[in-house]
């Protein structure tokens, strides 16, 4: 959209509608437009008359004319406002109409005495209205303004006095031949107009639907690059999802899917993600609670072995419960290399609330394992709760506990 400068763009601001998205959308809107701005150049150029008329009535002292000038000067100021506000049509015609008028007002108010060769050559003023206002008039008033310049012809030679020359025709054929030649004129300029104005607008019409057509391509081009684009982006972030997947398909629930704010499947990302973080705790979870298990089992044939009387090496835990309950049995005596871990603070404990205070286990207490009841001689602090024979030759493999 070419904007206005100049003085030119002054006055076409001043007297034509303003160019924006409204008034441009579309080829029948620009065509008004354009009319529009011929009406408002044409409009120019008739007030540059109305100010040289202006000045000969002052400088004449014919006050009647200045008269007339002013009110033409309001008639134009009131086309130049219509024009304006987008009514192109009602301020051609009205201006087209107005310059009909006048040529009719000056020919009607001829002297009666004026002779064929001074007539008829203002017959031919018609021309000019037509010609003209077919420029910004729609082409179908062409027609009726010429048919009222030609009736307006017949009637002023036919019925209005005139010259004697004129009188003299009037009542022979020779009328005919002088009523031809002006209105034959008038008819040939008015179908050469229409048919120049037909063209011209079906060229406009063919220029800007070709103006749009190139500006779809253009647009249909940038969207089908913007989709291509889209594409590859979705099938990237697509092969992306689908080795997390596989990655998660394998075990490792470390692995996280790319998150940014601009792609468009951010949201399953986080989804997954969420879900791969969930399945990571629980794997770790489920670690934790195989490991204890492993030392519970662990702690339990240590102490069954302990119950039967064998001297075994405490087993080794890896997770903080096993520890911890090797902790409590009090097997803290053995070398360096296969003590248990014992936690040095009580956050490092799998049960912190727990008061219960760490005894060593009796395990550097020499007892005779017997099937019957306590020794004699021996307090009952030194002794343990009577158990079955500890002899492991007479013990079956059946009923040998396995774990």
């Amino acid at each position: 959209m070419d904007a206005r400068s100049g003085f030119w763009g002054w006055w076409l601001n001043l007297a034509a509608p303003p160019r924006n998205e409204q008034t441009m959308a579309g080829p029948l809107l620009r065509e008004k437009m354009r009319k529009a701005e011929l009406t408002a150049y044409f409009l120019f150029v008739v007030a540059c008359f109305v100010v040289f008329d202006l000045i000969l009535a002052l400088v004449s002292s014919h006050f009647m004319s200045v008269i007339f000038v002013l009110i033409f000067a309001l008639f134009l100021g009131l086309l130049t406002f219509l024009n304006r506000a987008g009514r192109t049509q009602v301020s051609a015609i009205l201006l087209v109409s107005a310059m009909l008028l006048s040529i009719i007002f000056v020919i009607a108010f001829t002297p009666s005495t004026t002779s064929a060769i001074d007539l008829f050559p203002t017959y031919d003023f018609f021309v000019y209205p037509i010609a003209l206002g077919s420029l910004f008039i729609p082409r179908k008033f062409i027609f009726p303004f010429t048919i009222v310049a030609i009736a307006f012809i017949v009637f002023n030679l036919l019925f209005q006095h005139h010259g004697a020359d004129i009188e003299r025709v009037k009542g022979t054929s020779g009328v005919a031949i002088w009523l031809i030649r002006p209105a034959a004129v008038l008819l040939v300029i008015a179908i050469v107009n229409w048919l120049g104005m037909r063209s011209i607008e079906k060229a406009i019409l063919r220029a800007d639907r070709a103006e749009e057509l190139v500006t779809a391509q253009n647009q249909v081009t940038i969207q089908a690059r913007e989709i291509s684009q889209q594409k590859e982006q979705l099938e990237s972030e697509i092969t992306q999802i689908l080795l997390v997947h596989r990655e998660a398909a394998n075990g490792n629930y470390a692995v996280r899917a790319p998150v940014r704010a601009n792609d468009a499947i951010w949201q399953i990302g986080r989804s997954l993600n969420n879900l791969l973080a969930r399945y990571e705790q629980f794997a770790h979870d489920q670690r934790e609670l195989s490991a204890q298990q492993e030392d519970i089992e662990k702690v339990a044939i240590y102490i069954e072995n302990i119950r039967r009387g064998q001297r075994i090496a405490p087993p080794l835990c890896h997770s903080l419960a096993g520890k911890r309950m090797l902790t409590a049995l009090g097997a803290t005596v053995l070398p360096a290399e296969q003590r248990p871990f014992s936690p040095s603070s009580p956050d490092q404990r799998p049960f912190p609330g727990s008061s219960v205070e760490q005894q060593p286990f009796p395990t550097s207490t020499r007892y005779q394992w017997n099937d019957g009841g306590p020794q004699q001689g021996r307090p009952a602090s030194d002794r343990l709760p009577h158990v079955r024979p500890h002899n492991t030759g007479n013990i079956s493999p059946n009923q040998e506990r396995t774990y």
